[in-house]
């Protein structure tokens, strides 16, 4: 039984496939077509599935849709027409264009699409398909489900109960406003962050600030003692969040609590793996709002993980949603909810598979906890774009590189088509301990949001400067935000002061023990949690075979990971994406499959 899940939206589009209740192919549509978080139908994406499935969309057994475009019709409307009309008018302006433009049609637009009758594609919530989602990789055959999210049609915030074999059960729901998704997104706004991709950036800053306006935060956010909250009406008008270009989600009495919105072009003076000399007394601030909504978001998700416990009796808890990403949260429930496990999937917003596992669930395929392939995308050869790049003069490079790069006029370029493992392996420690950046492309590309094992960057964490390379002239990500380690999980012991999971494919986070202080600088945040990812070789031998040769020739326990990618663009998925950031960047070392590219500066 095949059946074809799709998604679109705010976070991107995506398709997937599950055959017999399994996850068998998954892929964001972003991966295809370069547009960051594109929220158009998934065409490309749906037609790897399809490939995948060795049949057109007509053979398939079904086609399930994350979200009911009626019901979020319906909340859009009452968001923008509700929230203090006319002063909502320009937001009921811009979601009104959205909705009569394309989003209404959708159905009709997914049935050319792949060529069905519209009649065969169905809807499902979308607080039920992530739930259907967290189970994913669990490794339990029975859990509490907890989904903090944004927004889908009403539901925010979901608690279900899950057991193996059938389709998550709702326990309770909380609805639009009172969204913990939300809130986060118009404080990163605030702060002069993206209101979507800015969440991961907004917790990250979170540790350089101090808890000193906790208390004007819990007259904007309630949590109770019974763990349930809301969110008080007067201090933020969340539909204008439902359609670029974005409105000021705030009003006067949100600002009148914590301040003017930042100006997002003012640098941040954090900087991870360094203690801030001097800090403004504005930047200062604009970290202890993030800090103290921090502390709130933890306080409210403590509370909702504690409710699950006792309306369910699981031992064990998935989360999923958009605050699934929140590291921190998720540290403390796994010390302070009960459980005795805490489970995040690789892919905490998979829409896509959510709908399509949900909808095999409901049709008697059983849905399992057991770990999925989390490499679903598609593999391309790389023979020819390494033939290729062999005979490009890396003079007309320059055109193209990113500003503030080394010029790359009189650079010699090696090209090594085909390597065996182990000499791969082995030209690749000697680069990364000399402080060389390293890009690793194989196989197929990763289902999720990251790069894990098969699209990422690598290099020494013992090297700061390295590391600020890294940040600054390849990944453009946030000086202020901690990099993940990659590491083995029998390193994990030795590197965390507490109990934590040597499992998993989402970066965890820990206490780091002294070991981890010394040997994995900017792996450790500025509250003293240590992010890493171990990783199993049972899923990526390669990689694993690298962790243990890096290991065994420096001491050092693991490697600095980043995404393979460029501030704003997607995921590397082929190898001429990977090229293009070689070219780009000051990625000093590229690995293809088997082919091996290097760049020498004179």
């Amino acid at each position: 039984m095949d059946i074809l899940g799709l998604s679109s939206g705010e976070l991107g589009s995506g398709a997937s496939l599950v055959r017999d209740g399994a996850l068998h192919a998954c892929a964001r549509e972003e991966r295809f077509t370069r547009q960051r978080l594109d929220p158009n139908p998934p065409r490309f994406a749906a037609e790897h599935c399809l490939r995948q499935a060795g049949h057109p969309a007509a053979g398939l057994s079904g086609i399930a849709v994350a979200g009911d475009p009626a019901d979020r019709f319906t909340r859009v409307l009452t968001g923008t027409l509700g929230q203090g009309f006319p002063l909502m008018v320009p937001a009921f302006v811009r979601s009104m264009s959205a909705w009569i433009g394309h989003h209404l049609w959708e159905r009709d637009s997914l049935s050319r699409l792949l060529d069905v009758d519209p009649a065969a594609i169905q809807y499902r919530a979308r607080h039920r398909c992530l739930s259907a989602a967290a189970v994913q990789g669990s490794g339990v055959d029975e859990a509490a489900i907890l989904v903090v999210d944004t927004i889908g049609e009403w539901t925010t915030t979901t608690i279900a109960r899950w057991k193996e074999g059938g389709a998550p059960e709702d326990v309770e729901r909380f609805e639009y406003p009172h969204s913990l998704g939300l809130l986060s997104a118009a404080v990163a706004m605030l702060l002069g962050l993206r209101p979507w991709e800015g969440l991961a950036p907004l917790w990250d800053l979170a540790a350089w600030g101090r808890p000193t306006l906790t208390s004007r935060f819990r007259r904007v956010l309630q949590v109770h003692e019974d763990g349930t909250y809301q969110i008080t009406p007067g201090f933020l008008r969340f539909a204008e969040l439902f359609e670029p270009p974005y409105g000021d989600p705030w009003t006067g009495a949100f600002t009148d609590l914590f301040g003017a919105p930042r100006d997002a072009r003012r640098p941040w003076p954090f900087r991870a793996g360094e203690a801030p000399a001097v800090v403004d007394t504005e930047d200062q601030r604009h970290a202890d709002i993030a800090a103290s909504l921090q502390v709130v978001i933890e306080e409210a998700m403590l509370g909702l993980a504690r409710r699950a416990k006792a309306k369910t009796g699981a031992a064990h808890l998935c989360v999923a949603g958009a605050l699934a990403g929140n590291a921190s949260a998720i540290l403390r429930l796994r010390r302070e909810a009960g459980f005795a496990s805490v489970h995040v999937p690789a892919d905490p917003t998979g829409l896509s598979a959510g709908a399509a596992l949900l909808l095999a669930a409901e049709r008697g395929a059983p849905l399992s906890g057991r770990a999925p392939q989390p490499f679903g995308g598609r593999a391309w050869p790389a023979g020819r774009d390494l033939a290729a790049v062999a005979r490009m003069d890396p003079m007309w490079w320059q055109r193209f590189r990113r500003r503030g790069t080394a010029p790359v006029r009189d650079a010699r370029i090696e090209v090594t088509p085909e390597l065996d493992d182990d000499t791969l392996l082995a030209q690749v420690v000697a680069d990364l301990a000399a402080g060389r950046i390293v890009g690793w492309l194989e196989g197929a590309f990763e289902s999720g949001p990251g790069g894990l094992a098969h699209r990422v960057l690598l290099a020494d964490p013992r090297d700061l400067a390295v590391a600020r390379r890294l940040t600054e002239r390849v990944t453009g990500a946030a000086a202020f935000a901690p990099t993940t380690l990659l590491t083995r999980p029998e390193a994990v012991a030795a590197l965390v002061d507490e109990p934590a999971p040597t499992a998993g494919w989402v970066p965890l986070a820990a206490h780091a023990s002294a070991a981890a202080r010394a040997a994995a600088l900017t792996a450790v945040h500025a509250d003293g949690t240590l992010r890493y990812l171990p990783v199993d070789a049972a899923v990526a031998p390669r990689m694993a075979a690298l962790l243990d040769r890096w290991s065994a020739s420096t001491g050092a326990p693991g490697l600095l990971l980043a995404d393979l990618r460029e501030a704003e663009d997607p995921l590397a998925a082929s190898p001429a994406d990977a090229l293009l950031i070689f070219m780009r960047t000051e990625v000093d070392t590229l690995v293809l499959d088997q082919g091996l590219v290097r760049k020498e500066l004179p």
